[in-house]
């Protein structure tokens, strides 16, 4: 009578495939968390960037619709290159804010003051603050660069030197350089806009 051999699994060889397969699982899901990571990360960009078109796309109206301050003063009263402060009708209700936008750090702000009293005054300390976009990657690169009338004829005096002479300006442009991975700057999403100011507005 011939004897039949067992078949079946032998202690090492359940041992190795539960080991493959834990493996295995490990790294499908190291793989699914980087995926998530990955999409995430494209959403915040995405986020970021709609962000800080819609903020470069309203800085940009709000200059080209400046207008002396309710005190008399000029249309502009800083510009500097990473730094502009103006009057505009910020909310169309027949009162001039005076407008700043400034850079702190990587975080673009905005203040806006709206006229007080009589004689009319624009008080610092009833400025209302917000927070425009973060993430800015311009480094040394000038967020607000201005030009005469002269341009774009007048290569050599324009842009004009920061802090621009106030009574010179009449177009500004706007310049923003976008990312929330500060180590990744061959993906830095660039923003541009320029601004003519409606009421300076000569030869353009």
């Amino acid at each position: 009578m011939t004897k039949n051999k067992q078949q079946g699994f032998t202690i090492l060889e359940v041992l190795i495939s539960g080991f493959m397969i834990v493996v295995l699982g490990m790294g499908l899901l190291g793989l699914q968390f980087i995926i998530g990571e990955s999409q995430l990360s494209s959403i915040d960009s995405f986020i970021e960037v709609d962000e800080s078109t819609a903020a470069v796309s309203t800085l940009a109206r709000e200059i080209r619709t400046a207008q002396k301050g309710e005190n008399g003063s000029f249309q502009f009263t800083n510009a500097s290159s990473q730094e502009i402060t103006f009057f505009s009708d910020l909310d169309v209700d027949g009162r001039i804010e005076q407008i700043r936008y400034y850079l702190e750090g990587t975080t673009l702000k905005k203040d806006v003051i709206d006229p007080q009293g009589s004689p009319i005054t624009y008080p610092t300390e009833q400025k209302i603050t917000t927070i425009i976009t973060q993430n800015i990657r311009n480094g040394s690169t000038p967020i607000f660069s201005y030009f005469n009338e002269d341009w774009p004829n007048d290569t050599s005096n324009n842009p004009l030197p920061t802090p621009a002479d106030l009574d010179s300006i009449k177009m500004v442009h706007i310049y923003v350089r976008v990312n929330p991975r500060a180590a990744d700057p061959d993906n830095d999403y660039v923003l541009e806009s320029q601004a003519q100011v409606r009421t300076l507005k000569e030869n353009f």
